[in-house]
């Protein structure tokens, strides 16, 4: 547990190298923006359709990308884009194992995260467990041990509130533990 008078001191030397979890994921899609819809472009950014609210002129799609664990909300209206903005990935998490494509071969997804994902990831269920909004949370950069990979996280309210997730060495999560 971090000592109260070495939290100030801690907080502005992890700042340095501390993210929050919730960057805007979906800014690589901000040119669709106003265009005419295209489910090949979406796959193209390595986005897989999930879900759909609506149908017809008026609706709202979501779309889940593996490698940035991010779930893109997309409204369509008379086929043609109006905005890209991120959901809650809930929102995706109905999204079949496998989704074909155009071309008829199936994305089969993994539960292995890339090691430059991993605070990003820790982030995302550490929010979702601890009903914690993920603006509120900073993880640092993945750390290597000895045969896994560890991702030290905290978020303050009311008290300090610390975690760490630990992943495999091929990148699946196998713990989150709050450890304050």
């Amino acid at each position: 547990m971090i000592n109260r008078p070495l939290y100030p001191l801690l907080t502005a030397l992890c700042s340095l190298t501390a993210t929050g979890c919730l960057a805007d994921a979906s800014y690589d899609l901000d040119a669709l923006v106003r265009g005419h819809y295209d489910r090949s472009q979406l796959h193209a950014h390595g986005y897989d359709w999930a879900a759909q609210i609506g149908d017809g002129r008026h609706r709202a799609e979501f779309w889940f990308n593996a490698e940035r664990y991010n779930c893109a909300k997309i409204l369509i209206h008379n086929g043609v884009i109006d905005s890209i903005s991120n959901a809650g990935m809930r929102k995706c998490r109905s999204r079949p194992r496998a989704q074909p494509l155009a071309a008829g071969m199936p994305v089969h997804r993994t539960n292995f995260v890339d090691r430059t994902l991993m605070p990003h990831f820790c982030c995302a269920k550490a929010a979702s467990r601890f009903h914690v909004s993920p603006r509120d949370i900073l993880t640092l950069p993945t750390e290597k041990q000895s045969h896994h990979y560890v991702v030290y996280g905290q978020w303050e309210q009311n008290d300090i509130h610390t975690f760490t997730c630990t992943f495999s060495q091929r990148g699946q999560l196998t713990s989150l533990t709050r450890t304050s």
